[in-house]
């Protein structure tokens, strides 16, 4: 049975990542932390993939929350085809309600780049506190 507050599904990596383009490692996790935060303080229940309920394989219950997530956030920061697959699901499932963020030296590929990125300042193993502040303001706004 599903909660009745609203839920918000996060696409994006964990852990320590490093962007293919640029070399740097980002920790991924600390993004989410912020994302996280900002969406609960929205009043929405967030949860990533990671977080899910499952005892099999992990696809049927991310592809679920993917379809089925009142607000999904992709994080396409670092590249990772795995979330940006995601978002292609559920652009062709419900594009409606769907934010897209990245980190700010990420490579904005020319498909993606016509939607509204929002975007973050990561400092590799953290996010500022200053720049956490202003991106869960972005995210809330």
């Amino acid at each position: 049975m599903r909660n009745s507050k609203k839920m918000c599904f996060v696409v994006q990596g964990f852990g320590e990542k490093t962007d293919y383009r640029t070399g740097r490692k980002l920790d991924i996790d600390a993004s989410y932390d912020v994302i996280k935060e900002a969406v609960e303080n929205a009043g929405l229940t967030c949860i990533r993939a990671d977080e899910t309920q499952h005892s099999q394989i992990i696809d049927k219950p991310m592809y679920e929350c993917i379809l089925n997530a009142d607000l999904v956030i992709a994080d396409l920061s670092t590249s990772n085809v795995n979330a940006a697959y995601e978002l292609g699901v559920r652009h062709a499932l419900c594009r409606r309600s769907t934010i897209i963020v990245a980190e700010k030296q990420w490579d904005f590929p020319f498909d993606v780049n016509r939607n509204t990125i929002r975007t973050y300042e990561h400092l590799g193993s953290d996010i500022g506190r200053r720049e956490a502040k202003r991106f869960s303001a972005d995210l809330s706004g």
